[in-house]
């Protein structure tokens, strides 16, 4: 498990999902491999998804209406979501650029 895989799994579901579109764990993998060059196992995206439920981050899994994963980013005000970001982030320790995520959800 990679310190702060957490927030590369944020920032997948940031760029690539909203209510009208899912991706699959293996979509989120290969997005992390892509833009951080490090292989993520699928029980590694389960606890980091449930660590980001933790923290304010309105994740919706397989359901039937619902074909993969997605993050609801219009329940969160800017405000809201930086303070969820952030005490994702503290919660791993790790540096982060906060820009990065922040452009994501625009």
């Amino acid at each position: 498990m990679k310190k702060g895989s957490e927030l590369s799994v944020l920032e997948a579901l940031l760029r690539l999902t909203d209510r009208d579109h899912f991706v699959t764990l293996s979509q989120i993998s290969n997005y992390i491999k892509k833009e951080f060059d490090y292989e993520i196992e699928r029980r590694t995206l389960y606890s980091d998804i449930e660590i980001l439920k933790m923290h304010g981050w309105v994740v919706t899994g397989y359901t039937a209406d619902h074909p993969g994963y997605s993050i609801d980013k219009r329940n969160l005000t800017p405000k809201e979501a930086a303070n969820a970001f952030l005490a994702t982030a503290r919660s791993t320790g790790d540096k982060v650029n906060l820009s990065g995520l922040l452009h994501a959800l625009s």
